[in-house]
């Protein structure tokens, strides 16, 4: 069992504000319930930018694999170096640029298991990429599920996404503000 989910959000038009906070975060509980619900020993987080998921979760047995572009993750390990962050043992970075190298190549070679489950998150990662390195990628991330492609498919928009997460959710049950009218999440499973 593994399974995999992207978020597909646009840049641009002014899409700022509480909604889009809200999906935001949303979206990080999202893939972090997928990623407990699975009980996986390995989590790729694909375009990990400055993901936090490494230094938060309650997981001991999990080993983090953070894919990013190699001068993202220079920054960021110049960051945590600066600030005296603790960086733990689980957490791997995996330096790919998706347009011009392999990401099965750069994951092997750091370690991880093609044998063993393991959760791929891609969060708002994917409008930055051609079209031909994004598909590249997602059939990597297929054929870790045996299979060149996904059965178990879970499609919500971002205002359902985030109502699920409210107390009280009427505002994104009536209307989705303009914010996250272009804005899904996608959970997909073998």
């Amino acid at each position: 069992m593994g399974c995999s989910f992207a978020a597909t959000d646009y840049p641009g038009g002014g899409a700022s504000g509480r909604p889009r906070r809200l999906f935001f975060a949303a979206r990080a509980r999202f893939a972090e319930d997928c990623v407990a619900a699975a009980g996986v020993r390995q989590v790729v987080i694909l375009g990990a930018g400055l993901d936090t998921f490494t230094y938060r979760h309650p997981h001991p047995d999990l080993r983090v694999f953070e894919v990013d572009h190699p001068a993202t993750q220079a920054w960021k390990r110049e960051r945590l170096a600066a600030t005296g962050t603790y960086r733990p043992e689980k957490v791997i970075f995996v330096p790919v640029d998706f347009e011009t190298q392999t990401l099965a190549t750069r994951l092997e070679s750091a370690g991880f298991s093609r044998a063993d489950p393991a959760v791929f998150v891609w969060l708002g990662v994917v409008f930055y990429l051609t079209p031909d390195a994004a598909h590249a990628t997602l059939e990597y991330i297929a054929g870790q599920l045996h299979a060149l492609g996904f059965t178990d498919i879970e499609d919500h928009s971002a205002a359902a996404l985030v109502a699920g997460y409210l107390d009280e959710p009427a505002e994104f049950e009536r209307q989705p503000p303009p914010a996250l009218r272009a804005s899904r999440i996608l959970r997909a499973s073998r």
